[in-house]
């Protein structure tokens, strides 16, 4: 895995940030450098604002927590619903915690947009070790696609299978694909039990939970998808999922780039060469994203040109001037192997890793995460 760091800027002037020099432009004190929860200013900007540090936090709503808590103590099954597309391997480390200790099935829907020449090992391998790298050793993955009811009908009896005669709780994203999968599940279902299948109102929760009897003591708990906060759908114009969310099988597009060179997505995300190691890029994004290269030198003009004329889509009216975005770094190993760098809720880019050095800027508060591509061709 390529080794990431954060290039930081200060949020108001936008210098960049450095803790050596005090008399310099960009100093800022250590202490707060190293903090994870406060909006980074540097030090002038911080004496002539007043500034209201608000803190900065990620997380699976409450309640989804204190149903999982009756999960845990009932040491039930535990099926976790994922989107192969905007999936990334970031996880809310409070619902982990929950869950940790629990068995676990993952369930990873979306397979139809994906070309069957895509490997599934390998779709199973990139999975397996998204969770295990936050200590999570599902009992088995299984692909599934809602759409065209890809493995829907077998669902049922391999979730039952896992269950060890204890509750099963299902929980999800939002716009995962979970509820259709459960509908769809349901038409497969004969309740043989005295208990009706209902949805009702959870205790000491706002959320109602859908109750399927599987005997006359157990049941599967079907939790409404939780909100993930670090996904680029969750903080965007509702507009603009027409661009963002694919609606059939990705078709990457092939584009090179050579030193100081930049790739635009949209008026949303941009990587850039940083060194001389001329790279392909395969761009796995929904049909209505809009692509450009140009050199570096013309990106931060054509940006501004960009947010009043729409001419490069999507773009956002949230997401305007620099301090709305983070800037990382990926120094890329040597290993001649297809990685990707993959943003949550928008897609991602493919290539060989061959020692690039590669900026990409993504909006605040959005996951970005490098790791071996999830994709892999059956040969």
């Amino acid at each position: 895995m390529g080794r990431i760091s954060r290039v930081l800027r200060c949020n108001h002037c936008g210098a960049l940030l450095q803790m050596d020099d005090s008399t310099k432009q960009g100093y800022i004190p250590p202490d707060v450098i190293n903090s994870n929860e406060r909006i980074l200013y540097c030090q002038d900007c911080y004496d002539k604002l007043q500034i209201n540090f608000g803190t900065l936090k990620l997380g699976v709503d409450e309640d989804t927590l204190t149903i999982l808590k009756d999960a845990r103590a009932t040491d039930s099954l535990i099926v976790y619903f994922i989107d192969l597309f905007s999936f990334n391997g970031f996880f809310d480390m409070n619902l982990v915690e929950q869950i940790k200790k629990l068995d676990l099935v993952v369930v990873a829907n979306k397979r139809d947009l994906f070309s069957n020449k895509v490997d599934e090992k390998n779709i199973i391998n990139y999975i397996r070790d998204s969770f295990s790298n936050v200590g999570l050793n599902p009992l088995d993955v299984i692909i599934t696609s809602s759409y065209k009811n890809y493995n829907i009908s077998s669902l049922e009896e391999k979730i039952l299978k896992y269950r060890n005669a204890h509750d099963i709780y299902v929980i999800g994203p939002t716009q995962s694909g979970k509820s259709v999968a459960i509908d769809k599940m349901l038409k497969e279902i004969t309740n043989t039990t005295s208990r009706a299948i209902k949805s009702k109102l959870y205790p000491h929760t706002n959320k109602r939970v859908l109750i399927i009897p599987i005997d006359n003591s157990t049941s599967i708990y079907d939790i409404p998808g939780f909100y993930e906060k670090d996904s680029l759908t969750s903080h965007i114009e509702k507009t603009l999922n027409k661009y963002l969310s694919p609606k059939k099988e990705l078709q990457p597009k092939k584009i090179k780039l050579g030193k100081d060179e930049t790739l635009l997505v949209g008026g949303l995300i941009s990587l850039s060469l940083m060194n001389d190691i001329e790279t392909e890029i395969q761009c796995y994004f929904a049909e209505g994203v809009e692509f450009k290269k140009m050199k570096q030198d013309k990106v931060a003009r054509f940006a501004k040109e960009n947010n009043l004329k729409h001419e490069l889509r999507p773009v956002s009216d949230l997401y305007q001037d620099f301090s709305d975005f983070d800037l990382f770094r990926y120094d890329m190993e040597d290993d001649d192997e297809y990685h990707e760098i993959a943003i949550k809720g928008c897609g991602f880019f493919v290539f060989k890793a061959k020692g690039q050095i590669f900026h990409i800027s993504i909006p605040r508060r959005i996951s970005v995460k490098e790791a071996k591509s999830r994709v892999k061709y059956v040969k």
